[in-house]
Formats: C-alpha cells, sequence, structure tokens
C-alpha cells in the first residue's frame, strides 16, 4: 500500500510499476552486488546527517553455527543470506532491531538489505526474485500484480498504524475557518500519492466528515514538501507521516486536526517472493521466528521507552533521537498476523475507482500464506492481540 527517503521514510509513491508474472524469476540465493546491513550502516554512519548519539545496540550474538536457533526449533545448520527490501522507516524497526541485537543471526539468518523510496520498487523486486523478502503496503500496483500471478506473497503483517494525520494550514485554524473534516470540502488537501493506501485513508478520514474524496482537491506532493506548501499557502491541509506532521507543527506551518488520524488498517505487509519460499521454508520460518521476538519488545509504545531500540531506528532511518520519543510507535499485530478485513476493504476501494486492472475481487488465499508464520507462532508462542 507505501513511499521515500524521509528521515523515516519521507518519500512518495509515485510510480505504480507493473510486475509481470512472466517475468518473475526464482532465486535461492542472493545477488552478489547487495550490500549487507552493516555495509549499508558503515555507509550511513559516514553520511552528514545530525541525530542525537544514539546508544550503542546490543552485539549480535556470536554463536556458531552449528548451535544457532531458538532451542527445539529446527533451524538451519549454517546461516542463510536473505536479501529483505524495505523504506528506512520506524515501521521496519522490528527487522532493524532483529538484526542487531542477535534475534536472526540466533535463527541463522545473515540479512541483507536496501532501502528504497517507495514500496513499489520492492515489490517488483520481490516479484522478480532479485530481494526474497520486503516489506511493502498493499495498493494499486501490488494488486495488479497478484492479478497477474506475479510470484510473491504474503507471510505476515508489518505495522498495522500508518502514523499519519491531516495537517491543516495554521492560519485556517486559528481563523476559525476550519475547525473539522467536513470544512475540508472545496480545499486543497495534499496526498503523497496516487494509488496507494493513504489514498484510501484518505477516503476514511474525509468521511468522517461527511466529504468526499471529488469535493476536495488532491494535489500530489512528498511529504517533506508538504510542509513547505502549508508554509506558503499552497495547500490547505495534507495528509502528512511521522515525524514530519510534527515538524510542520513545531515550524508553526500547520495544525495537526486530531479527529481526522487515520484509522488502524493493514498498512504494512511482509512479502516473500513465492518460489524462493516454497523452496526454503524453514528460512523463512527463522525469519518471522526473530522478527516477531523484537517486535514483541517494541509493540504498545514500549518502543519509546527502550533506549537501545531508539538507538538502532535512530541510526538506519536518520532520524534524532529526541524526534522518536515524542513520536507514539506503531502498532505491530503481536502475532503478526494480517487483518483481512482491511486488505479486503482497500481492494474493494480500489475497484470500486476502476484504479485496478481487474473486475472482482482476487481471493485472499491466493495472496495470503499464513503456514510460515503459523510455523513460527508454534515456536515463539502467541500473545493476546491488544
Amino acid at each position: 500500500m507505501y513511499q521515500r527517503l524521509f528521515a523515516w521514510g519521507c518519500a512518495v509513491l509515485v510510480v505504480a510499476v507493473a510486475v509481470s508474472a512472466s517475468a518473475c524469476a526464482s532465486t535461492t540465493s542472493p545477488p552478489a552486488s547487495t550490500p549487507t546491513l552493516s555495509a549499508n550502516l558503515k555507509a550511513q554512519e559516514s553520511s552528514p546527517a545530525a541525530t542525537k548519539s544514539a546508544p550503542q545496540p546490543t552485539a549480535p550474538s556470536s554463536a556458531s553455527p552449528k548451535t544457532v536457533g531458538t532451542p527445539g526449533a529446527p533451524n538451519l545448520a549454517s546461516p542463510s543470506k536473505v536479501n529483505f527490501g524495505m523504506i528506512p522507516a520506524v515501521m521496519a524497526a522490528p527487522s532493524y532491531v532483529a538484526f542487531e541485537k542477535g534475534y536472526l543471526k540466533n535463527e541463522a539468518i545473515e540479512l541483507g538489505i536496501e532501502g528504497f523510496p517507495d514500496t513499489v520498487k520492492i515489490m517488483t523486486l520481490v516479484a522478480t526474485g532479485k530481494l526474497q523478502l520486503g516489506q511493502v503496503t498493499m495498493g494499486v500496483a501490488a494488486f495488479n500484480a497478484f492479478a497477474r500471478k506475479a510470484d510473491m506473497v504474503i507471510v505476515a503483517s508489518a505495522n498495522q498504524e500508518a502514523s499519519t494525520y491531516m495537517v491543516v494550514r495554521k492560519d485556517l485554524v486559528d481563523s476559525g475557518a476550519v475547525k473539522s473534516v467536513a470544512d475540508l470540502k472545496g480545499r486543497k488537501v495534499a496526498l503523497n500519492g496516487k494509488g496507494t493506501v493513504l489514498e484510501y485513508s484518505l477516503s476514511k478520514v474525509l468521511e468522517k466528515g461527511n466529504v468526499k474524496m471529488a469535493d476536495v482537491d488532491i494535489p500530489i506532493l512528498p511529504w517533506p514538501e508538504m510542509v513547505v506548501a502549508l508554509q506558503n499557502k499552497a495547500i490547505d491541509a495534507g495528509l502528512i507521516a511521522e515525524p514530519l506532521a510534527s515538524k510542520a507543527v513545531s515550524v508553526g506551518a500547520g495544525v495537526i486536526l486530531k479527529e481526522a488520524h487515520v484509522p488502524r488498517g493493514q498498512y504494512g505487509t511482509i512479502l516473500a517472493n513465492s518460489i524462493w519460499a516454497r523452496e526454503n521454508p524453514q528460512v523463512v520460518v527463522n525469519y518471522l521466528v526473530g522478527y516477531l521476538k523484537a517486535l514483541r519488545e517494541m509493540n504498545e509504545g514500549k518502543l519509546n521507552h527502550d533506549p537501545v531500540a531508539l538507538g538502532i531506528v535512530s541510526k538506519y532511518t536518520k532520524t534524532p533521537i529526541e524526534t522518536l520519543e515524542k513520536i507514539p510507535g506503531p502498532y505491530w499485530d503481536p502475532n503478526g498476523r494480517l487483518d483481512k478485513k482491511s486488505i479486503q476493504d482497500v481492494q474493494q476501494f480500489f475497484i470500486e475507482n476502476k484504479a485496478v486492472q481487474y473486475t472482482e475481487p482476487i481471493p485472499l488465499n491466493s495472496m495470503i500464506d499464513e503456514s510460515y508464520l503459523e510455523k513460527a507462532l508454534a515456536i515463539v508462542g502467541t500473545e493476546p492481540k491488544q
């Protein structure tokens, strides 16, 4: 459904890249040119981005490959290389933390990662086998790819909260011209991309004021540019992700409209190349074991009180720790289970708006395979959903 390289991922989903099923190829080993997390980290640490000095993350376990793995779990005898694509954002924190704290190494996973400004590119590379796994959103490009039976499958849930807010120009709020969502009718409300899950989210936010998408002008702008546009009065409001929503407020450009908070839904998913996953099922399970362990440590706001995790997220997203501490952490389902109704609702929205290349909904079981997740949960156990 998400897209951009701002502090936590301030980029825009700008292209609906077509993925042809005939172009999809199997891969059982990562391309040699793909950088590892360690290589990317060195490159990031040499960049001039100014952040508060981060606490040093816990070093990964030095356990021998012959002894790695959760006790009782049928892990591999030697580390498996896995290339993972994601937007450098707090929503991807479980994977960063699972790597840095050694949870993935303990599950015999040698993680390589590539950062991208939008998830359409990630999806394309997963479907063609150039990445084994990726964190993506369910937008028009993804649904069209599934309709063409691309070689990809959703194996688990990622973030179920968008951390995105309706930010209205401060002068409009101060004057009383905009007091609620209903007052946005006829105004310019910016979005970061068409065909994304946030287009669906904007429709749900506007519904709170009985406003339809056709009732507003929707310029397409990257999130950083929305802040400037609010300052210049080029737009009246914008659906902006954190930390840029807070930045707009701090510089006096806008005010967050509290009633317009984007509702929970299936905003992020863990996507796998389906051929690779079938050929390497235990690698997928092992990854999800480490992923779930890290996720549970940070969920329900616990990230904000974990200095080590904050340091890791700050390091990879180039977001100051002071900013991360003030922002409510995303919500992840503690068991990695998907909100299937949300996926169905988003798909139906795009069908009704003729944004996708088909007219009948794609069955969820042709997009999702929960067998890997269930095996991972058999190892780590299940937790009550909050």
